[in-house]
């Protein structure tokens, strides 16, 4: 196993290991969404501008927030990534 990947599996085991994913996820449940209830759609945005778009982010993906072009539906989230293929 090279140095990299080791140091990587390392800090992730410790992230885990003191409730880095635990306290992640505590934070994201914690905040009620439900995309068919018109009255929980400030939480959806919230959720995803707070939450899953600087997640993402951090992960190196690209992500975008946009409203809903069906008029009352909350907004909808979209992130990627763009691997390319090494030049050789």
């Amino acid at each position: 196993m090279n140095v990299e990947r080791s140091a990587a599996l390392s800090a992730a085991a410790k992230w885990f290991d003191a409730g880095g994913l635990l306290t992640e996820l505590a934070s994201r449940v914690g905040i009620r969404t439900e995309s068919q209830n018109p009255e929980c759609a400030p939480a959806l945005a919230r959720y995803l501008t707070e939450e899953i778009g600087p997640a993402a982010q951090r992960l190196g993906f690209r992500s975008e927030i946009w409203d809903n072009p069906v008029g009352g539906a909350p907004p909808t989230g979209l992130s990627q990534i763009s691997e390319r293929k090494p030049s050789r």
